[in-house]
């Protein structure tokens, strides 16, 4: 059978406007059951910058300052460059207040959208609504998205997913018709518009340039016309990231663990634990140590075993649907790990279980599940073209797979409540891999801010037995220190940490009160002179300022 007639028959006709609209706010509520409870608890990590002290999404006078911003904007080098999402923010904070009740709304409206979308996805590629519609829920309780969810931060995977997902419906076109020019222009323009939400962008071009390049339906000639611009929006895209971010990638202390290399047991392992997430609600624990840690990324780990095998087992999938004309499902197959490329070779960033790096490639296999459970119940008489549904296994299977959807959304609101605090979240996170240096840290800071002082100091101490010379925890013994009374001990902590990228200023701040403590003034003067010429008016030099003229008035 050629690629043009078996591409006629992959795909199943669309349901009317109705249904879609009745599936999309069963998802919604569905979401919003399973995570509804974070709207009451506090920004947390990387969300009390972003939403609670960044100026620049608080009006919408920043529309215009976000275009020429690094993502981290003040607070160092990080060649990350969002300016879509920014104008999002702007738009949740100040159009709809900002609240954490407003961004939550949106991030479960954008993510049911999503899940809308998968299930579209799902029926191009022959799978019936009956299947189509667990597949979408599937994807839409998952225990993994967790993370994407419950961070307003996370919203930079949701908004890339639902322009990486309407991409791709453009790229695959209609039963027995060809690629419109309109088509291929929106696609485009979807990919590029993605490049300024999240660097997944460039994965997620990947994903539409192989379903249009391997569809023998189309000319060969429009085929090479839409890879083009699709190839030619994304070296627009890198120019004007380099032009405003200074680079393009993690700069700074943002590049944690990347020059670590590309090692292909460490990318196998990391794949066989994304593939696992997807088939249960595991805690993945690609953390900030996991390439420090024996067995990680050794041909001794069985992850690396299931990620190789799931990797033959795609490719093999994929050749398959190539042969056979089926590009819709070799495009699901392409969404399902053509994502995670993005992290195979260095370890994730800034990520609590780094669970949501997994969320596009989720999208993609959720489809793939739908078409797989479909596919599963046609009976297989000799004759090809009398192959018809077997109908109790077919009811079945789509049964079996909401109650896997729903399993899966009751182990998600189990997780919400991991998100009520840092303490918490941390605490979940060390509990789950107690080789994460970073979780301690953590901890003994919250512990410190509550009080905690005891606690505090020996969750820093497990951080540095875990990471000798850990900055973070380094830094909680040093305001420990300060606090009982032994600034001399103080003053070993902060010093090595004086020339850190992220904690340097605070490190000298902390320097320069030790050596206030320690009665040598003139030189915490000198410290203090030196720190406000580099940023005035920063409000920890006011401690400082107090400090020292404190101890000159006795």
């Amino acid at each position: 059978m050629d690629n043009a007639t078996d591409m006629r028959h992959a795909e199943t006709p669309a349901p009317g406007a109705g249904r879609w609209a009745a599936l999309a706010a069963a998802y919604f509520l569905a979401i919003l059951a399973a995570y509804g409870r974070i709207g009451e608890f506090p920004w947390l990590l990387d969300d009390t910058f972003h939403f609670a002290a960044n100026p620049t999404v608080r009006s919408w006078r920043g529309l215009g300052a976000v275009w020429a911003a690094s993502y981290w904007e003040g607070l160092g080098p990080d060649g990350l460059y969002r300016p879509l999402l920014k104008t999002l923010w702007i738009g949740e904070i100040a159009g709809l207040g900002g609240g954490r009740w407003a961004v939550l709304l949106v991030s479960v409206a954008l993510h049911a959208l999503n899940a809308v979308l998968v299930a579209a996805l799902a029926l191009k590629s022959g799978a019936p609504f009956l299947f189509a519609a667990p597949g979408g829920l599937w994807f839409a309780l998952h225990a993994a998205n967790a993370e994407a969810i419950a961070f307003g931060v996370g919203q930079g995977e949701i908004a890339s997913l639902t322009l990486a997902l309407g991409a791709l419906l453009l790229a695959l076109p209609p039963m027995d018709k060809p690629l419109a020019a309109w088509r291929i222009a929106a696609c485009v323009a979807l990919t590029l518009a993605n490049c300024f939400v999240k660097e997944h962008a460039y994965a997620a071009g990947a994903v539409c340039a192989t379903a249009l390049a391997a569809n023998a339906a189309i000319p060969a000639r429009r085929r090479l016309a839409a890879a083009s611009a699709i190839a030619a929006a994304l070296l627009a895209a890198v120019a004007l990231h380099i032009a405003a971010a200074e680079s393009f990638g993690p700069q700074g202390d943002w590049r944690l663990g990347s020059e670590a290399g590309f090692s292909l047991a460490r990318s196998c392992a990391l794949l066989g634990r994304y593939i696992a997430l997807a088939a249960a609600p595991i805690r993945l624990n690609v953390d900030y140590s996991w390439m420090e840690n024996a067995g990680w990324g050794s041909w001794s780990d069985p992850m690396a075993w299931l990620g190789l095998a799931a990797g033959a087992a795609l490719a093999l999938g994929g050749l398959w649907a190539w042969k056979r004309g089926r590009i819709a499902v070799l495009a699901l197959i392409a969404q399902s790990i053509l994502p995670l490329g993005l992290f195979l070779g260095i370890r994730p960033i800034g990520a609590i279980f780094a669970e949501r790096f997994a969320y596009h490639a989720l999208a993609g296999q959720a489809a793939l599940l739908a078409w797989i459970a479909a596919k599963a119940t046609e009976r297989r008489p000799q004759r090809q073209e009398a192959r018809q549904p077997w109908r109790g296994a077919r009811f079945g299977a789509a049964a079996a797979l909401t109650a896997y959807a729903l399993a899966l959304g009751a182990v998600a609101w189990a997780r919400a409540g991991d998100f009520r605090s840092g303490l918490a979240l941390w605490q979940a996170a060390w509990a789950s891999e107690p080789r994460n240096y970073m979780a301690p840290a953590n901890i003994a800071y919250y512990r410190m801010t509550l009080g905690r002082f005891a606690e505090a100091r020996q969750a820093a101490e497990a951080s540095l037995d875990l990471r000798p010379g850990f900055a973070d925890a380094l830094m909680t013994l040093g305001e420990l220190d300060i606090i009982a009374g032994h600034p001399s001990d103080a003053l070993q902590r902060f010093e090595p940490l004086a020339d850190h990228p992220r904690h340097g200023f605070r490190a000298r701040i902390g320097s320069a009160i030790a050596l206030a403590r320690l009665g040598r003034n003139e030189e915490a003067r000198a410290l203090a002179v030196q720190l406000s010429s580099e940023r005035p008016g920063a409000p920890e030099l006011s401690r400082l300022n107090a400090e020292i003229e404190s101890n000159l008035a006795q």
